[in-house]
């Protein structure tokens, strides 16, 4: 019997965010890997792997991947990054595969207060 390997049997867990997020890859990274089952269950983890490596994927991945199977309307997830640089880059990354997968995506720092100022 041939066993799948791990990219191949992630494939099929995130049918909804697979190729939102990882169409252009043709395989995970080892933290992917490592990573991507454990949020999938709904564990709580702490992903380090050096910069570049994937980490913000994979965990935004499964975590979509679970959201849409609880069509809920309230916030959902609050993801906190270090900088205010790094969110932004962030926004401009995972913006559009958000709204792929029928999500939005906001900022919030202190420079870009929540409600618009009053005229």
């Amino acid at each position: 019997m041939n066993k799948l390997t791990p990219t191949v049997s992630l494939k099929t867990s995130l049918k909804n965010t697979w190729s939102v997020f990882f169409g252009g890859f043709r395989k995970l990274t080892p933290i992917q890997e490592a990573t991507i089952p454990h949020i999938l269950k709904g564990e709580n983890v702490i992903v380090c792997s050096p910069t570049a490596t994937g980490k913000t994927e994979a965990v935004i991945a499964p975590l979509i991947e679970r959201l849409i199977s609880q069509k809920t309307n309230a916030l959902i997830l609050l993801y906190i990054a270090p900088t205010r640089a790094l969110l932004n880059n962030l926004l401009v990354r995972l913006d559009l595969g958000f709204k792929k997968c029928g999500f939005k995506a906001i900022v919030r720092t202190g420079d870009r207060p929540y409600l618009p100022k009053n005229p």
